[in-house]
């Protein structure tokens, strides 16, 4: 069962009071997380042709453009190319969150690459 309410409304000033004291603790349910979290969206909105094709409106696309730095799936077809551009990239999990598995791309060697090569990572 999925309850779902607003903390700002009054019925639940205990709840927020509590959450803000830090005796309580909330998370997102686990749907929303891999809906929202999921890196590869970031693959979509940021290639300009994937909002224009759903009818997202130019001022959205813009903005969408100003916030979002251009990310790519990793592919086999791609590697070689992120190899060799590796140093002014930054490759994270997919379905990863917070910094875990994450690496900037002048940090790390062959050895870390095989894994993200192997993974499912976007740049």
């Amino acid at each position: 069962m999925q309850i779902r309410f607003d903390v700002k409304e009054p019925a639940h000033m205990a709840l927020r009071s509590a959450y803000e004291a830090g005796a309580s603790s909330a998370n997102a349910s686990s749907s929303r997380y891999a809906l929202y979290a999921d890196k590869r969206n970031l693959v979509t909105l940021s290639d300009d042709s994937e909002p224009t094709a759903m009818g997202v409106p130019a001022a959205v696309r813009a903005l969408l453009a100003s916030a979002i730095p251009h990310t790519k799936s990793m592919t086999p077809e791609r590697a070689e190319a992120l190899w060799v551009g590796r140093r002014k990239l930054f490759f994270k999990p997919a379905a990863g969150y917070g910094s875990k598995a994450a690496y900037r791309g002048d940090k790390f060697v062959r050895r870390v690459w095989s894994e993200i090569v192997r993974g499912d990572y976007v740049a």
